[in-house]
């Protein structure tokens, strides 16, 4: 065999190579493009969730238990407070987390508040305070 059938027949068959290569990509292309399709489909399904649920919030921490001291009072009641709001505790949620936030005396002294808001299912955790 001469060299140039040599040349020829190694370049047809890095030809060969060469569609084979550019039709495996090809296949590729249209797999990555059907599953980039499906991926917005399924995003597009999605119930769209409002920007300020899904950030993300710094959580604000427990305020220290109520000891029942007058003069700890003027800082534990707007910790408290602040804690409902941000953490958007409300209702009976609201009043269990004050309620858990007492230190056990306290907790005692106002049990009958909580037996009134059982009954009436009035919630409000302002009646603590």
């Amino acid at each position: 065999m001469s060299t140039t059938s040599q040349n020829q027949n190694a370049l047809l068959l890095l030809v060969q190579q060469l569609q084979q290569e550019l039709q495996n990509q090809r296949s590729e292309i249209t797999s990555l493009r059907d599953s980039v399709t499906q991926l917005q489909l399924q995003l597009q399904s999605r119930p769209h969730s409002n920007d300020a649920q899904t950030r993300v919030r710094a959580r604000l921490p427990d305020p220290p238990k109520f000891d029942g001291k007058p003069h700890t009072l003027r800082t534990w009641l707007p910790s408290i407070r602040a804690k409902l709001r941000s953490d958007q505790l409300t209702g009976a949620d609201a009043f269990d987390y004050v309620w858990d936030r007492l230190e056990q005396p306290q907790q005692a002294s106002i049990l009958h508040l909580r037996e009134q808001s059982e009954e009436l299912s009035d919630w409000d955790p302002e009646q603590i305070f």
